[in-house]
């Protein structure tokens, strides 16, 4: 097909994705799958589907997506953090583990990579190495708030309600108009003044109900 209708075909799917047509956006990149004969786009396709898909909560049909674009350019790491995302949000935390890692090696300086490295763990039982890695995404960019709030929901998790709520406050300070963050630092809040008691073991720590 030749290259100027494939780039119609891009733009009609940037906008209709600017727009929130999603559903509409995702066909028009399935249809640039179907007529692409350059590699180039059918990578870029092949991560806009992935993209979208993990915004429409399809983790399996987004991997799927994401393992091609990763075979056809193994070199970008943004491929692999979203690939490891969609690993993360199916449950699928072992293989997430592996892809985001792989990620984090080509490009230490992810602190989203390292952020969803670190609650993956802590969702696997590794609780020490899930948050090491949720502080140092933490540190290495301020600006990640999802790394804040997770570290706050992991400490919450061990009954550490103090430094919860002093990450989620920080947090609050940081970005006053997110609603979400606000919620989370309300829950945080409630459950220091109340602490659920069947969630604390006979030595004060939590129980991870996904162990």
């Amino acid at each position: 097909m030749p290259t100027p209708h494939v780039y119609r075909l891009f733009e009609r799917a940037c906008r209709q994705s600017a727009r929130g047509h999603h559903r509409a956006a995702l066909r028009t990149y399935q249809r640039v799958l179907v007529v692409a004969d350059e590699d180039r786009f059918v990578e870029w396709a092949h991560w806009a589907c992935g993209e979208i898909l993990l915004r429409l909560e399809d983790p399996d049909a987004a991997a799927r997506h994401l393992t091609e674009a990763v075979r056809l350019n193994p070199r970008d790491a943004s491929y692999r953090r979203m690939l490891g995302q969609s690993y993360a949000q199916g449950g699928r935390w072992r293989e997430a583990v592996t892809v985001l890692r792989a990620a984090i090696r080509l490009t230490p300086r992810d602190s989203e990579a390292r952020r969803l490295l670190g609650w993956t763990l802590v969702k696997l039982g590794h609780r020490s190495a899930g948050k090491a890695e949720l502080a140092r995404a933490m540190f290495q960019d301020k600006r990640n708030l999802k790394a804040r709030l997770d570290l706050a929901v992991a400490l919450s998790a061990e009954g550490r309600w103090e430094e919860a709520v002093r990450l989620a406050r920080s947090a609050c300070r940081a970005a006053p108009e997110s609603d979400s963050i606000r919620q989370t630092l309300q829950v945080l809040e409630f459950l220091r003044a109340s602490p659920p008691a069947g969630l604390l073991g006979p030595a004060g720590r939590a129980v991870d109900k996904t162990e």
